[in-house]
């Protein structure tokens, strides 16, 4: 049974965009870092499970976002 991740404190990280699947997301990031390779160099993805009433996957950057168990 997948919990969703609950944030504390403060977050960085850029917010990319949502899909639906985490497959998808992650599809998403890698069109995205193909399109703008010298925008997004040094960036980190991390794909993160969101509930904003209906699941979510976000690609967003992980550089400089603490992590939380």
């Amino acid at each position: 049974n997948e919990q969703d991740t609950l944030l504390q404190g403060p977050q960085m990280g850029l917010h990319l965009a949502s899909y639906r699947t985490e497959s998808a997301a992650q599809t998403g990031w890698d069109n995205l870092n193909s399109k703008f390779t010298n925008e997004l160099q040094g960036l980190s993805p991390v794909i993160r499970r969101v509930n904003l009433g209906h699941r979510l996957f976000r690609a967003e950057d992980g550089t400089g976002v603490s992590a939380h168990p």
